[in-house]
Order: C-alpha cells, then sequence, then structure tokens
C-alpha cells in the first residue's frame, strides 16, 4: 500500500477495488484524495469539466460553469491550460503554453524560497524563457507610463489584474499573454516583482471564489429545504425516487451540485419529519399512560410486591387500563417504574426510621454522659470506680437516663460508663503530675499529720495548681496517705523481723546456756553485742525482748519444776494403786477356793 501524509492506499480483498484510508479521521473513501494525486490528475479534478458516456458508447464532455457539450476532450482534463482569449488586433499565439505548476499559497515555504532568489536576481539581467520570448515577440512595443510612487505604480498594476484576469486558475504564463497588449503591464519594472503581486492576487482570487462557492452553496441547501417544505406531497413516507421528478420542475432542485447531495438531504428532511410523527403519536400515548398511572395511584392493593399478573386482574375492567389496548408494554414498563418507585420510596421511609432512631439514641447517649458528670461531681463516680459499681447506684437504678441507655444496648452502656472512667483517669494523671510538682515545692508539709483542707492549702498555692478540682486534690491527698501508711506498715513489718530475729537468737543462746535465768542484760549484751540481730534493733527493742526471754525462761523453769513433783506424786498412787489390785486378786482367789463357794 502507498501513503502519502495521513491518506494510505489499500485494496478491498472482497472486491478488489482500491480504497484509501485516513490515519487521523480513521475514515475509508473510495475516491482518491488529492494528497495522493499526481499534478496532472489534480487538473483534471480542479477543472469544470466532466466526462460521460453516451447510449452509443462514445464520450462526451460538458462544462458545468459555462454549460459547453462537446464531443472533443478539452486540454484541461489532460492536464495542459487553454490559452486565454486576446483583443482582435492582437496576433494569436499558435503554440499553447505548457501547463504550470499550481501558484502555492501564500505564506508557504516554497513560494517563500522562489520569492527570495527572484529578488535576488532583481538587480540582475533577467533571462526570459522560451515562451516568455515567443510571447514577447508578438505583443507590441508600448510606451511605459509614468508614475509619481511607487504605490502608484503598484496600485496600476492591480487595476491591470482585476481588469484582465476573471478566473483564478489562470496561470502567470497564460496572463502573460493578455496583461502585456495594456499599458500598465510596465507599470511594475521588475518581472519578479509582477509575478509576486499577480500570485498573490490570484491567492486572494481564489479565496474569493472558495468563499462565494461557499455562499452559493449554502443558499442552494437553503432554498432546496424550503421547496421541501412546501411541498405537500413529501411527507414521513416519502422516498426520493418517487417524487424527484416533481421536485426537479422547481429551479431549486436543480441549485444543488449534485444529485447525491440531493439526496442525502432529502432523507435527512423525511427522517425530521418521521421523528415529529413520534413524538406526535407519543404524545397521545403519554397522555393514556398518565391516566393509566393515576389509576396505579388509586389502587391501595398495589404496592411495592404486587406482581404484574395480580395488577392485570385487578384493572382490567377500568376504562383508563383499556385505553391502552394493544400498548401492553407500556402498561407494563409503566407499572414497573411506578413499583420501583414505590420501592424506592420504602427505602427512603426506612432510611429516614434509621436516621431518626440514631438521632434519638445519640441525645440519649448525651443525656447518659451527662448524668455520669453529674455522679462524678458527687463523688460517687470515681477514677477508681467499676461498671459493677456503677451499676448498683442509686442512679443507675431510678435515673432515667440510665434506664434509656441500658434499653438501647447493656453492652454500649457499660462502654460509654468505662471510657468515661478512662476519660476521668486520663484527666487526673494529666493534674497529677501539677500536684506532684505542687507538694515537691511544700518542703515543710507532712502528710501524715496534716489534713485534708491544709493540704489543699499548700498545694493552690503552687502556680499551675490553683485551676485544679478539689476532687482531684482530694485524691492525690488519699493516694499519698495511702503510700505513708503503707510505708509506716513496711516499718513495722520490718521491725518486728528485726525483734523476732532477735528473740531467736536469745533463744538460741539460752538453749547454749550462754545466757540464764541469772544473766543480767549486760551480760547477754556481752554475748551477743556482735550479731546482726542485736544491732539492727533499738536499745529499747533490746531491753524488751531481752525481759520477754527472761520471762518465757522464768516460766518454763517453772513449769518443769511442777512437772517433776507431779511425776513423784504420780508414781506413787500408781504404786498404791497396784499393791490394792493384787490384794484384790488375792482376796477373789481365796473366795474361789473355799468350801462353800466350790459346793
Amino acid at each position: 500500500a502507498t501513503s502519502k501524509g495521513v491518506w494510505s492506499e489499500h485494496v478491498d480483498k472482497g472486491s478488489g477495488k482500491t480504497y484509501y484510508y485516513n490515519s487521523v479521521t480513521k475514515a475509508s473513501v473510495w475516491t482518491k484524495p488529492q494528497e495522493l494525486m499526481s499534478p496532472p490528475e489534480i487538473k483534471v479534478v480542479m477543472t469544470d469539466w466532466k466526462e460521460y458516456n453516451a447510449p452509443d458508447g462514445r464520450k462526451y464532455y460538458n462544462n458545468a460553469k459555462t454549460g459547453v457539450t462537446q464531443w472533443t476532450r478539452p486540454p484541461e482534463m489532460d492536464g495542459a491550460v487553454a490559452a486565454a482569449p486576446v483583443a482582435e488586433t492582437a496576433p494569436v499565439v499558435k503554440e499553447a503554453p505548457a501547463a504550470q505548476p499550481a501558484v502555492e499559497p501564500a505564506g508557504n515555504g516554497k513560494r517563500a524560497a522562489v520569492e527570495e532568489k527572484e529578488e535576488e536576481e532583481e538587480e540582475e539581467v533577467r533571462r526570459p524563457t522560451k515562451k516568455e520570448k515567443k510571447i514577447k515577440e508578438v505583443v507590441p512595443d508600448l510606451p511605459a507610463p509614468k508614475y509619481d510612487t511607487k504605490e502608484e505604480a503598484v496600485q496600476a498594476f492591480r487595476e491591470l489584474l482585476e481588469d484582465k484576469v476573471s478566473s483564478h486558475k489562470l496561470q502567470w504564463v497564460d496572463a502573460m499573454a493578455i496583461l502585456q497588449l495594456d499599458v500598465r503591464f510596465k507599470a511594475v519594472k521588475s518581472l519578479g516583482e509582477k509575478k509576486n503581486l499577480y500570485q498573490n492576487y490570484i491567492a486572494k482570487k481564489a479565496r474569493d471564489f472558495v468563499d462565494a462557492e461557499r455562499i452559493r452553496k449554502k443558499g442552494a441547501k437553503e432554498g432546496f429545504l424550503e421547496l421541501l417544505n412546501e411541498s405537500d406531497f413529501v411527507d414521513h413516507k416519502a422516498r426520493y425516487r418517487d417524487v424527484s421528478e416533481k421536485l426537479n420542475l422547481d429551479p431549486r432542485f436543480a441549485a444543488l451540485d449534485s444529485d447525491r447531495e440531493r439526496g442525502d438531504m432529502f432523507e435527512d428532511f423525511v427522517m425530521g419529519l418521521e421523528k415529529k410523527e413520534k413524538e406526535r403519536l407519543k404524545l397521545n400515548r403519554a397522555d393514556n399512560l398518565a391516566a393509566f398511572r393515576n389509576l396505579l395511584e388509586e389502587t391501595d392493593t398495589i404496592n411495592a410486591r404486587t406482581r404484574w399478573g395480580e395488577a392485570k386482574t385487578l384493572l382490567k375492567e377500568d376504562e383508563r387500563y383499556q385505553s391502552l389496548e394493544g400498548d401492553d408494554k407500556y402498561r407494563l414498563e409503566n407499572f414497573d417504574d411506578y413499583v420501583q418507585g414505590l420501592i424506592a420510596k420504602e427505602a427512603e421511609q426506612k432510611e429516614m426510621e434509621r436516621e431518626r432512631k440514631k438521632a434519638i439514641e445519640k441525645a440519649q447517649r448525651t443525656a447518659f454522659t451527662e448524668l455520669l458528670g453529674e455522679m462524678e461531681v458527687k463523688g460517687i463516680l470515681t477514677l477508681k470506680s467499676t461498671y459493677k459499681e456503677a451499676k448498683e447506684t442509686d442512679e443507675a437504678k431510678t435515673e432515667t437516663r440510665w434506664e434509656e441507655m441500658m434499653a438501647q444496648s447493656k453492652s454500649k452502656t457499660q462502654d460509654l460508663v468505662e471510657d468515661f472512667i478512662l476519660e476521668l483517669q486520663k484527666k487526673f494523671q494529666a493534674n497529677r503530675t501539677t500536684l506532684k510538682e505542687a507538694y515537691k515545692a511544700a518542703e515543710k508539709l507532712d502528710i501524715t499529720t496534716c489534713g485534708l483542707e491544709a493540704f489543699g492549702a499548700a498545694l493552690k498555692s503552687h502556680p499551675g495548681a490553683d485551676a485544679i478540682s478539689d476532687l482531684h486534690i482530694k485524691m492525690f491527698h488519699e493516694e499519698l496517705v495511702k503510700l505513708a501508711e503503707e510505708e509506716l506498715a513496711k516499718k513495722e513489718k520490718k521491725k518486728l523481723l528485726r525483734v523476732k530475729e532477735l528473740k531467736k537468737l536469745l533463744d538460741k543462746y539460752i538453749g547454749r546456756e550462754k545466757i540464764t535465768l541469772e544473766s543480767s542484760f549486760e551480760e547477754a549484751e556481752a554475748a551477743c553485742g556482735e550479731r546482726s540481730a542485736w544491732k539492727e534493733v533499738s536499745s529499747s527493742d533490746r531491753t524488751a525482748a531481752f525481759a520477754s526471754a527472761m520471762a518465757t525462761l522464768k516460766k518454763e523453769e517453772a513449769q518443769a519444776s511442777g512437772e517433776s513433783r507431779s511425776r513423784s506424786r504420780s508414781r506413787s498412787r500408781s504404786r498404791s494403786g497396784e499393791r490394792h489390785r493384787r490384794r484384790s486378786r488375792s482376796g477373789e482367789r481365796r473366795r474361789d477356793d473355799s468350801p462353800l463357794r466350790r459346793k
């Protein structure tokens, strides 16, 4: 496939015909675009002459602009341009000049290069071409006119072009044969400048021609549309081939350049009539459908879950249903739309109900949070409270706000209480740092002796602590008191352990008889003084421990002495009883051996 620019040439595999594809517009056409044509082909396309076949097979040619028809093939269709007509006194040019390339538009790079080259040659003697020489040989030597300014000379040359050049397709070489017969041709000396002025004039004339053609074609289209609108026999069912003969009687029909264009405009016009007819029919159907829609709305038994079969049974006797006879499709579509509307309405109502419920629940949560705040102010709810404890309070059992929150969700109620307590803990921890600094600053403050009031006054005198609530100060005071009590308890426990160790040491030495009942405190201190158990307790504790050990020892000695006497008495009683038992057994034997007993 050949290509040039955006166009490329291809062959249709089915028909074998050549078609052309535009890579930018993505369009395919059978007609060869000018971008792929050779210069002779472009000449043929641009000419006003067209080739036709006669019934006998011969070819004839018609000029659409002049209306001339002839059997001879015009030179323009072979790529040659015919010589322009001249005045009767002027000699006829026997040899037609060869066709020259079309003048390129102003601003083109190639033309600019040519003009630049011609300007460079203005100072030199220009060598005329063979065709120019031949034209010059037959042109009479006319006197050169004189002009005061260059602008006047240029204007005279332009007026010459206006008078003599009637077609924008006339080439420069061909135009020279006409222009040189006028003295104004010599108004501009340089041939290059003359050619440049001519090319600019031709470019402008070509633009004017295009604009005029556009206006003419627009007017022709508007006239053709007026013709169609005025023709009563053209309706939405009309066909072009049936009415074209009648339309051809009006000159507005032939004003369009091609029958294909007339056919296309006719089809568009008929399609518009068809659309209007459909809209008219649709308008009547719309009225009937509106009445049917009212029928659906008036039937209370139809809801979002009703099926079409059930609805038909309910509605078939109503005239508004029967008015759509033959349009059951539209009934069904309208019914489906109505049911979908009911479904959407129900969904909207449910959504509104959800939003209303959410708003109520939010208000209940807000009121419940306010209740927790009131319980905090009363001291019922503290940062050490638990949900179980809060649930057993009087507020939880009597307050409506608590009941509403529990009815909403027990788990949410617990979460709100626990979150509130956690928030109290966070607030207290934030204030605790300031209170701790204030407590450290109060050096003479003894937590074990001062009361809550004195403690609070001392802490609030510290910068930053004055804004802290009394409840947090009280909690901090209780925390410090508890820590102090725990510290005292630890010390007391440690003291008791040391006293216990000392008692063990004394018992140990008493067992080894290093300490006896006759030993004095000084003797005991001499024996135990080097031991850590003796050193780590106070003097008073040592004295008390020694006295306790001596008392215990004395008591044990007394108990031991009493137990010794008791054992002696017990042995005596045991011997006396044994003697009594022996005597009793001896007497019994004697009774048994007596004659009376035996008998």
